[in-house]
């Protein structure tokens, strides 16, 4: 083990995806949004059903100007911008000032730390859009800033289409010919279903995709790991991960790995863990993320495990598995879901890393679909199940 590998045991495991998740989480980028409009539109709630985020819950923000404040923090995806209990209509005069001192201090910022697009929010139940909040859009956009129009709370009809109220509406913003991109185009959206009312929520696909296309392809990354929306976004860039590193494995990779080189085996695999993490933008104490990537690393999932236990467990297993015996710990069969012990055991560096990797992000996407597995400081015993299940199977093929 060179000077530079960590160890391969709980702690030392630990520690590396903690600084490895900080450097993929600082790589990631930050895509910043600047929300608009005026209290009570639905902006929160917007914001929660695109990206899971409260701006209740976060506090107060980092003030801006006296009324705009910034919601974020470093190694974050995601930088709001929001103008909280400010009311838009009899005080634009106040707000155009603080707009034009805000994106003086965003020119001198790299791209990377500018407001990438505006949000300008109204409420389709109020059935109007006024002069002043006109004004507020085209000052916006002035600055060269994509500035999207979005109407919330927006009602269908039965048969699915905008009601005439609605429609009505969209037609006289329209006719303002304000500057909003795409060129003239109003989103419609209902950001939280209604069942009494029988109202679903739509409309959040069509924002979020034109979001992409809006921002620079700088930030694609960070605007991918932020929202809670498109999946499939997410297994892409996962697969993306995977597939580098096991390109990268299977040019330097032997079979077996030799037992010297199993340090290296868990490193690249703990840094490829963690960049897939980021990618997903998965919600949880850094803690317990990184105690759950050191569980199925080397433990077998046995996340209480010390670090003296770990060792001698592992090393018992890895002298089993390559004599050819079958493995038993506690009474039990314990499947080769262990990255290092299916490494030891004769895997391909390249196969070993690409099982791992797509079993990971399965982790990850199943921490996003079930929220309170994140709650706490312990390990959810499902996530160790699903890493069970998907690396068994994939590194068996």
């Amino acid at each position: 083990m060179t000077k530079d590998s960590p160890s391969m045991d709980f702690d030392g495991v630990k520690q590396h995806f903690d600084e490895e998740l900080a450097r993929a989480r600082r790589e990631l980028g930050t895509v910043n949004i600047a929300v608009f409009g005026n209290t009570g539109v639905g902006k929160s709630t917007l914001l929660n059903a695109v990206f899971g985020v409260e701006l209740a819950a976060t506090g107060t923000g980092d003030s801006v100007t006296d009324h705009i404040q910034y919601h974020g923090r470093e190694g974050e995806p995601l930088g709001i911008f929001d103008t909280p209990g400010f009311e838009i209509g009899g005080a634009e005069r106040t707000l155009l000032r603080e707009i034009t001192q805000m994106f003086a201090d965003n020119r001198k910022r790299p791209i990377a730390e500018r407001i990438h697009v505006v949000w300008f929010v109204e409420n389709a139940q109020g059935h109007r859009f006024v002069d002043s909040s006109a004004a507020i859009v085209s000052h916006l956009a002035s600055f060269g800033v994509p500035v999207m129009l979005i109407l919330t709370r927006v009602r269908k009809t039965p048969a699915g289409t905008l009601t005439r109220a609605t429609t009505e509406l969209v037609d006289s913003i329209r006719a303002r010919g304000l500057p909003t991109t795409p060129s003239g185009e109003v989103f419609t959206v209902n950001a939280l279903a209604d069942e009494e009312l029988g109202d679903p929520a739509h409309g959040l696909t069509e924002l979020l995709d034109a979001t992409f296309r809006a921002v620079p392809t700088e930030v694609h990354d960070a605007l991918t790991a932020a929202q809670r929306l498109d999946l499939e976004r997410k297994r892409r860039a996962a697969r993306a991960i995977v597939n580098r590193f096991a390109l990268t494995s299977a040019a330097a990779g032997a079979t077996p790995i030799p037992f010297a080189d199993l340090a290296l085996v868990t490193a690249a695999v703990t840094r490829m863990f963690a960049q897939i993490s980021a990618a997903y933008g998965v919600p949880i104490q850094k803690r317990q993320l990184a105690k759950l990537a050191a569980a199925v690393l080397v433990t077998g999932g046995a996340a209480g495990a010390t670090s003296a236990a770990v060792v001698k467990m592992s090393a018992k297993q890895i002298a089993k598995l390559t004599a050819g015996k079958a493995l038993m710990a506690s009474g039990r069969l314990v499947p080769v879901m262990n990255v290092v012990i299916a490494a030891a055991a004769g895997a391909s560096a390249a196969v070993v890393a690409k099982s791992a990797g797509h079993a990971w992000a399965r982790v990850c996407e199943h921490m996003l679909t079930h929220p309170r597995s994140v709650e706490g400081d312990g390990i959810d015993p499902a996530a160790i199940e699903v890493f069970a299940e998907d690396f068994g199977r994939r590194s068996r093929t």
